[in-house]
């Protein structure tokens, strides 16, 4: 499953009909990384999605600010599909040292690739019907 830096996975399950309807892949954060770095992963990531399933992936829209990093496409222009690249901000809590130093923390940058039906959501299934116990002549006839 790894991809680049994700190497988690998260499925996500319909509460209407226990369909699956998102498919996530995470890293976790990546240390000492300046903004411009984790924007360039985040259009490497959207890169090597295109290459890969080209036409099938829509126009990508960019987003590039403080609080994360995002690329989103529509998977096709009649589909309820969505792609979601993005690099957000995290803290990382470093171990103390043994010498009473204590515990402290550092930034990184948590990359995700994210797969979503919004139809499968939400759709939902018809219960079938009842079956009659009527027995019709062509039935009774039938041997």
């Amino acid at each position: 499953v790894p991809f680049r830096t994700c190497t988690q996975v998260e499925l996500t399950y319909s509460k209407v009909n226990h369909a699956l309807y998102s498919i996530s892949v995470f890293s976790p954060a990546q240390k000492k990384m300046s903004d411009e770095a984790a924007w360039a992963e985040v259009e490497a990531m959207a890169d090597a999605i295109k290459a890969k399933f080209g036409k099938k992936v829509g126009a990508l829209q960019k987003c590039n600010m403080a609080s994360s990093k995002t690329i989103t496409s529509n998977m096709n222009i009649f589909s309820f599909q969505s792609l979601s690249i993005m690099a957000r901000p995290s803290t990382i809590e470093k171990r103390g040292e043994l010498k009473g130093g204590g515990s402290s923390s550092e930034s990184g940058w948590v990359f995700s690739v994210s797969l979503t039906d919004r139809a499968m959501r939400d759709f939902k299934v018809e219960e079938p019907k009842p079956k009659s116990n009527e027995v019709s002549a062509q039935d009774v006839n039938a041997l």
